[in-house]
């Protein structure tokens, strides 16, 4: 849970959904580091997470 809030400030939200968003993604990170306990877990869910925010927006 602390490493979501860390995420989520590291990446200074500006509104709610920012919030939101950061704190899911920070989850969802931490969650798949966790289950499998190897970073190279995360990477690539961070970068899809990187790529679908960068063609949505």
């Amino acid at each position: 849970m602390s490493s979501s809030i860390l995420f989520c400030m590291a990446h200074t939200p500006t509104t709610i959904n920012a919030i939101i968003i950061y704190g899911f993604a920070g989850l969802v990170l931490s969650l798949s580091y966790w289950s499998g306990n190897k970073l190279a877990t995360s990477i690539p869910i961070h970068v899809a997470i990187n790529i679908i925010s960068l063609v949505t927006t």
